[in-house]
């Protein structure tokens, strides 16, 4: 599976830079502009239009090759319908503070979200590049999975690529940071210093049996049992790994923050 996703990510990133290219009519590469990089690619990697389509294939590809196994000890069960991912970041604020997925999985989340900053971006008059920074400025994006968060930001690179186009015609070379991309597992305290005016996403979904779980040790239960939720601080409790994004998610909220989520 690892070979064959790095060659699908290889060739997407491939896509991208020579769509970029084309578009932007420059021998400029978008390595030269956003610090990413990849091997040459045994795809036909053509410019496309349609980047949407990229963000799609790539997302549903990868969690198609994950094995059961893999899937249910991550509990990686992935959002894919629109509707549920759209009622959700319709509500959200996104025009002030820190925005937080702690599980972005391929991004499906991630990419509404900056849709939807594109389009406030629009509305309030601001310049592409302007758009570009406040973006990556603002969005932090986490998974343990470290693929999920590479798919994540081949998809906002898609999605952000017409925006970058802009920009480089205005100002010629110009530079866009790189995006704030973790991989922690969320189920320890204190990972972010910063405090987030939204937390959002669809947390992993595994349930730990006490001593019975294969997930399950000694050490992780005391950890476990430390956390405000849990009542019996001294039993061999059963848990799920989403109680634990819960709890962290809303200590890393600040004090007007909201949390939102498939199962939050």
């Amino acid at each position: 599976m690892t070979n064959s996703i790095n060659i699908f990510l290889n060739a997407a990133k491939s896509i991208l830079d020579k769509t970029f290219m084309e578009k932007a009519n420059t021998s400029t590469s978008l390595k030269e502009i956003y610090p990413f990089d990849y091997e040459s690619s045994s795809f036909d990697t053509k410019p496309i239009d349609n980047l949407n389509k990229l963000s799609d294939d790539l997302g549903i590809l990868y969690e198609e090759m994950i094995p059961i196994k893999i899937k249910k000890d991550l509990g990686q069960f992935y959002t894919r319908d629109s509707s549920i991912v759209d009622s959700m970041v319709n509500e959200l604020d996104l025009t002030h503070g820190l925005i937080l997925e702690p599980s972005c999985g391929s991004g499906l989340f991630a990419v509404r979200v900056v849709k939807r900053m594109i389009g406030n971006a629009k509305e309030q008059g601001l310049s592409a590049k302007d758009t570009i920074d406040y973006i990556v400025k603002h969005l932090y994006l986490n998974d343990l999975d470290k693929t999920a968060t590479e798919i994540t930001e081949i998809n906002i690179l898609a999605t952000m690529l017409p925006l970058i186009i802009d920009s480089f015609s205005s100002f010629g070379y110009f530079s866009v940071s790189k995006m704030k991309l973790t991989n922690y597992d969320f189920t320890q305290k204190g990972l972010f210093t910063n405090k987030f005016s939204i937390v959002l996403g669809n947390p992993p979904f595994v349930t730990l049996y006490g001593k019975r779980s294969r997930n399950m040790n000694e050490e992780k239960r005391a950890y476990y049992n430390t956390f405000d939720f849990v009542q019996n601080k001294s039993g061999n409790n059963k848990f799920n790994v989403a109680m634990f994004f819960i709890e962290n998610g809303m200590d890393s909220l600040c004090q007007s923050g909201k949390l939102f989520g498939s199962k939050l």
